[in-house]
């Protein structure tokens, strides 16, 4: 479930021109299985800093190895 009550929504009616054409809306609940995986925009089953060290890493290392 997205919120699309927060100012950068607010001059668009359509709600699925909101989330199509809007900037992001953050993201109000993400259920897997019944579980949330998103719960205020922030991820609850995983540590965001962590994921983020480690994509960055990835992606550098993908760059270095790019021709």
């Amino acid at each position: 479930m997205w919120r699309l009550d927060t100012i950068a929504h607010a001059d668009i009616d359509d709600p699925i021109a909101a989330l199509v054409l809007g900037a992001a809306p953050p993201l109000e609940l993400l259920l897997v299985d019944g579980r949330p995986v998103v719960e205020r925009d922030r991820v609850v089953t995983a540590d965001e800093e962590t994921l983020a060290r480690e994509a960055d890493a990835v992606h550098r290392e993908l760059l270095r190895k790019a021709p």
